[in-house]
């Protein structure tokens, strides 16, 4: 219930409010009017702090109203006497203000202290702690070097290729940055891009004034040591902005620095031989072998070219292995195949007997040198046209027994032949087709004395004779079935057929 005068909140038990003094009427009381009769006479009384108004009476019921927990701290008022009168009112003094508890006092501002340290706390983890725990990727350990190799090998002196950041071995180095987090990758292969790798000694200026992940080198040693620097780009400088926001989409940073690096390792770990540079006279050994020579190509035209040949050159091995070729094959210690050797002829075509025709190297092989080591040498010679002469029957009987020893001293072309087999010519025949008089062959029978059979060598006659020699293209051979006898070998050759429809064969031997 509350005080009619003031509205405070009383109990149901309270005579007055302790707020103003004011009687408190209980709850069940009837209205009644003011008594008639004269009131007795009241003693002089301490005058109340505010003047007490006439209570009038209420003229209509108050609502029940719940009583109210007493707040903490308050004192009840000890119950009056029944029977009220004014001697009885005693004046109610106004509550006293308390001071404020010290200990609430220090409590508020040690609160505001901690929080205070706490927002310090966040902000030293957010600003200094977190990044500090970020993975710091160190770019030194990831320069790799790439052999710019030819073959299986590297030439000492020679080495060329280009120190670079080797992205995927980043990635196998952390794998749970990138893995499965195709943003995070792609984020890697662009800050690379804006990381600068230096060597001073770099043939390479193009990107020496920012990014590229790589720089190239030339010229070195198998035993070289080289000190490359990863430098990330510095605040205003170019890419440092888009470095950083990589790296935010990494969820890492890039730490750079100095690192040696041994070229010996990388070509170890590649597999690759070293070879040490060879000087080749190639021009040298052609003109003393009389190997350049006026030659009769496959359409019958007189031209120049280069003899078949095979000669050793340190650890090399050169090749020409068809009179119409001008480029000799090398191959390595292995018969692996290298490069070939260009040769050059200032005239070529319409060739007279006397004519002088210069052989030299074609153009720069300079190349050779870096990539295998091939240091060429010698000096263009000039060489002075013999005419060569056809193959017919006519110059086939001529040159007969030069046809014999072209046969013996390329045992290979038996398909037979096994190495330390003798062989032996024992019939050799010109071969003319009836209807076309352009074609002709040469057949022969041989003997293999080492395994014991007779058969048949068919030479497409694609050769010549220069001063004597037979000088064979070696673009089609065939040997026939074997046989006990010449009898047997010459019954299983169609060409050497007995009234032929076809063919005319003329015996030379």
């Amino acid at each position: 219930m509350f005080c009619e005068k003031c509205g405070n909140p009383v109990n149901d038990n309270d005579k007055f409010c302790q707020k103003c003094g004011a009687p408190v009427k209980p709850l069940n009381a009837a209205p009644q009017q003011a008594p008639e009769a004269p009131q007795p006479e009241v003693q002089p009384m301490q005058a109340p702090e505010a003047p007490q108004p006439e209570v009038q009476p209420v003229q209509a019921p108050r609502p029940e109203v719940q009583p109210m927990q007493a707040p903490e701290g308050y004192q009840p008022v000890p119950p009056m006497a029944d029977d009220f009168n004014q001697t009885n009112v005693q004046t109610v003094p106004p509550a006293e203000k308390k001071p404020f508890p010290k200990a609430a006092k220090l409590g508020i501002i040690f609160g505001g202290i901690g929080v205070a340290a706490v927002a310090a706390i966040l902000v030293v983890i957010f600003a200094v702690i977190i990044p500090m725990t970020k993975p710091k990727i160190d770019l030194t350990k990831f320069v790799t070097v790439d052999l710019y190799e030819h073959g299986e090998s590297v030439v000492d002196g020679k080495i060329n290729g280009e120190f670079e950041l080797d992205s995927r071995k980043i990635v196998e180095a952390y794998p749970q940055i990138f893995n499965g987090k195709p943003a995070a990758l792609s984020a890697l292969d662009s800050a690379l891009y804006d990381i600068k790798v230096e060597y001073v000694d770099s043939s390479d200026t193009s990107n020496m004034d920012y990014g590229y992940k790589y720089v190239t080198f030339s010229n070195l040693k198998k035993d070289s040591e080289v000190k490359i620097t990863i430098v990330l780009p510095e605040k205003d400088s170019f890419g440092y902005e888009s470095l950083r926001t990589e790296e935010s989409m990494i969820g890492a940073s890039f730490v750079g620095g100095t690192v040696n690096v041994n070229i010996a390792d990388s070509i170890e770990a590649e597999g690759y031989s070293v070879v040490d540079t060879e000087n080749i006279d190639l021009l040298g050994y052609i003109e003393k072998n009389k190997l350049a020579s006026a030659i009769v190509d496959s359409l019958g035209e007189v031209t120049m070219g280069i003899l078949p040949f095979e000669a050793k050159f340190g650890s090399y091995t050169v090749k020409n292995e068809s009179y119409e070729s001008y480029a000799p094959s090398v191959y390595d210690a292995n018969d692996n195949y290298i490069t070939s050797i260009y040769l050059s002829f200032d005239k070529k075509a319409a060739l007279k007997a006397g004519d002088k025709v210069t052989v030299s190297y074609d153009g720069d092989n300079s190349y050779m040198a870096d990539n295998y080591g091939l240091v060429l040498e010698g000096k263009p010679f000039t060489y002075t046209v013999a005419m060569p002469e056809k193959l017919d029957e006519k110059s086939a009987k001529k040159n007969a027994e030069a046809i014999k020893k072209y046969i013996t001293d390329h045992p290979e072309l038996d398909s037979s032949y096994k190495k330390g087999d003798k062989l032996e010519v024992t019939d050799l025949y010109y071969v003319s087709w009836k209807d076309n008089s352009d074609y002709h062959d040469i057949v022969a029978i041989v003997r293999n004395s080492t395994q014991n059979y007779y058969c048949t060598l068919e030479l497409e006659t694609k050769g010549f004779f220069v001063n004597g020699e037979f000088i064979y293209g070696g673009y089609s051979s065939y040997a026939g079935s074997h046989g006990k006898s010449t009898d047997d070998a010459a019954k299983s050759n169609s060409y050497l057929e007995p009234n032929s429809k076809y063919y005319t064969a003329t015996k030379l031997i």
